[in-house]
């Protein structure tokens, strides 16, 4: 499964600060880098202090889910030598570092909020303290968290583009209202992405699943 996470990992502020750690860590970081990465973190957005934790924003992509490839979207693009130094520097140091992040399943259409804290042991990540929660999915939320972008097309725009699709359906003029309708649903609160919107047969389809019986559009 193609999966896509945006959330927060925090790492105790005393571990990076230590001058062994500390070029190593900013390395890592440099290495989370969209540009070149498609795969584990692939950017961070900052950093505060939570308690004597450093709390980064950071969003990426994975194969497989991210609890199945914790190791691998810690080490970013770091060679696989210093893939293996990070990792023992953080089992030396006892490092604990949690992750809060939302994931969505690509293929499913599915979205999780996940919480686990990674450490090293034995030159291995190990995940413990691991909940997840079902979150709806809204077009909206998704836009937020970056795994979706947000369709140009206005309603009008959306009407004129399912009526070529039905030559023998409503026009464009009554299909406004119904559009309307389903943008400000549960479902898409109010936006639609650019994927629903990029193929007029999947959209008109969705339009139709969206209302019990053709009264609803006149």
């Amino acid at each position: 499964m193609a999966t896509a996470f945006y959330g927060t990992m925090s790492i105790a502020t005393s571990v990076i600060g230590d001058p062994a750690f500390k070029p190593l860590w900013d390395a890592t970081l440099d290495g989370y880098d969209e540009a070149r990465l498609t795969y584990g973190i692939t950017s961070v957005y900052g950093s505060d202090e939570e308690g004597g934790r450093t709390v980064y924003q950071v969003s990426g992509k994975t194969d497989d889910g991210f609890d199945e490839d914790a190791a691998a979207c810690l080490c970013g693009s770091l060679s696989v030598e210093d893939a293996g130094r990070l990792l023992k520097a953080l089992e030396d140091a006892s490092a604990a570092i949690a992750f809060d992040i939302d994931e969505y399943d690509v293929d499913a259409d599915s979205l999780t909020r996940e919480k686990v804290t990674v450490t090293v042991e034995g030159g291995r990540a190990r995940l413990s303290d691991t909940s997840y929660d079902d979150v709806p999915v809204t077009s909206r939320k998704l836009i937020d968290m970056g795994f979706a972008e947000e369709s140009e097309l206005d309603d009008e725009e959306l009407a004129v583009m399912v009526a070529a699709e039905i030559p023998d359906g409503p026009e464009a003029d009554d299909l406004v209202d119904a559009i309307e309708d389903l943008r400000e649903d549960a479902r898409h609160d109010g936006v639609f992405t650019a994927e629903e919107t990029a193929d007029p047969v999947a959209f008109a389809q969705m339009l139709e699943a969206s209302y019990a019986d053709e009264d609803d559009i006149e």
